[in-house]
């Protein structure tokens, strides 16, 4: 467990990648149980978090490999190759006046309780003193009951610092930057049942006190510096090799760009019943045109040519007066149904449109917004406040309109008509020609 807490300390990037996939994949679990209760399939689901996959996976494992990469280049080297045995023995520390600890640079005015800035690192602390110097560096001492609690709290200034380790162990003390990297500098140890930490702005300006009140630190193989670009080994030796690059690039957008649009198309296709004979084609047309019905804003028209039909879900204009301004809300959601007799297939092209006025006090406020492609899911519910205004413009005295969009209830009776017909409906980004339709079905 230490291994891998200090691993995340060394490479934040690779404890972001652990959040973001515990965040997706709770994500997941909740939508999925949440559209099983209510009977719906889980392709759009698989297709949006696939989409998420081929644009977050590499750019995940790159990090984990360079984490992976330091951790490993970070490991002791093997006694066989004699760097170890050219190390001195260790030696366990011994606790040491405070007085040396805190240098003789240090304001004597300035010396403070330390436990009340840090309770959760010196909770068990018996006696705790911060020392500042009029340069910035800063020094803290703290004795505890015992070697061992002395020795937790050692660890839990790392984790409360988030301290990003460049050098050192448990016995010998601990140097790095706070914050993942982006602090300042600190060098903290425990000698005995005492702990001993030193911060500044430099590395110099912690191994300094240190050294003088303890001795010098025991050095290993040359330390890796928290910037250093070993810690990208992976990532840099990719990006320093071009056609690998360019490569790893292209591969990944074809493939995203293809699950774009074949995955949508996936997501949305509902085929018919085996049992169910297909229908001829005005057949179906005469079906979906029997769908208008007066008491519900759904229309079925027929289009610009005989194998289109146009399905809309028009709200027409809804108009208050609210609060001194003057409002007026359309908004239009339409299916552009193109048949294909030879596949037995209805392509389904979805567009929409809202425009928003407001008139008042401040001036007029015009907002427009059109756009296409699919949609999975859509439930809107808003409620205009203040009195409706007829179509002339006068106050009707009921109260502001509500206004309402369930993109399940337009798309429904449609699609159950398609597939009752014997047909397959077939929601697309974009209506190729036969030629191409293998790159959007």
């Amino acid at each position: 467990m230490e291994r891998l807490l200090q691993t995340f300390r060394d490479s934040p990037a690779a404890a972001g990648v652990l959040v973001f996939v515990t965040i997706t994949g709770g994500l997941a679990l909740l939508f999925s149980w949440w559209m099983l209760r209510a009977g719906l399939s889980l392709r759009p689901l698989i297709f949006v978090f696939g989409f998420l996959a081929l644009v977050a996976v590499p750019q995940g494992v790159v990090h984990l490999l360079d984490a992976l990469a330091y951790a490993r280049a970070r490991e002791p080297v093997p006694a066989s190759t004699g760097v170890e045995a050219s190390l001195p023995s260790p030696v366990a520390l011994s606790p040491v006046a405070w007085d040396l600890v805190f240098g003789p640079e240090a304001d004597p005015s300035l010396i403070t309780d330390a436990k009340p800035a840090l309770g959760g690192v010196l909770a068990a602390a018996e006696e705790a003193r911060f020392s500042f110097r009029a340069t910035g560096e800063s020094a803290l001492a703290a004795r505890f009951p015992d070697e061992a609690i002395a020795a937790r709290a050692v660890e839990a200034y790392r984790t409360f610092f988030q301290l990003a380790v460049v050098a050192g162990d448990a016995g010998d003390g601990w140097t790095g930057r706070r914050y993942g990297g982006g602090g300042e500098w600190t060098h903290v140890v425990a000698a005995g049942r005492e702990l001993y930490a030193w911060t500044g702005a430099s590395r110099a300006s912690v191994e300094g006190p240190r050294t003088r009140a303890l001795g010098a630190p025991r050095r290993g193989p040359e330390p890796v510096s928290s910037d250093d670009p070993s810690r990208r080994q992976v990532s840099n030796r990719i990006r320093h090799h071009k056609p690998l690059l360019a490569l790893f690039v292209g591969l990944n957008l074809v493939v995203a760009v293809l699950w774009f649009f074949k995955g949508a198309a996936w997501a949305g296709r509902e085929a018919p019943e085996p049992h169910v004979t297909p229908v001829p084609v005005s057949t179906l047309r005469s079906r979906l045109l029997a769908l208008n019905q007066r008491d519900r804003p759904l229309l079925v028209a027929a289009g610009p040519d005989s194998t289109t039909l146009e399905v809309t879900w028009n709200l027409g204009e809804k108009r208050w007066i609210d609060a001194l301004q003057v409002r007026a809300i359309r908004r239009i959601h339409k299916f552009t149904l193109r048949f294909d007799p030879d596949r037995r297939t209805v392509r389904m092209r979805e567009y929409l449109s809202r425009w928003d006025a407001t008139a008042g006090p401040g001036g007029l406020r015009l907002e427009w917004k059109a756009g296409l492609g699919l949609t999975f899911f859509s439930r809107d519910y808003e409620r205009g406040g203040g009195v409706e205004l007829d179509s002339a413009g006068r106050p009707t005295g009921d109260l502001g309109p509500t206004i309402s969009f369930d993109l399940q209830a337009m798309r429904s009776p449609v699609v159950q008509a398609v597939l009752a017909s014997g047909w397959t409906w077939q929601p697309v980004m974009v209506d190729a020609p036969p030629p191409l339709r293998w790159l959007t079905e």
